[in-house]
């Protein structure tokens, strides 16, 4: 394989790790918005108050 095209695999496989951990990233950070809603909503609620 060329100098060249070792570093086009090796930039396609860069950016497809990248993209899995940003996607892994929004997923946890989605999830654990989504499993503490419930409490922080009565958070909000309760200052209000």
């Amino acid at each position: 394989m060329s100098e060249q095209g070792a570093d086009a695999a090796r930039m396609e496989l860069y950016k497809g790790i990248k993209f899995f951990l940003t996607s892994v990233g929004i997923g946890g950070g989605l999830a654990l918005l989504f499993w503490k809603l419930p409490s922080l909503a009565e958070f909000i609620l309760a200052l209000k108050q």
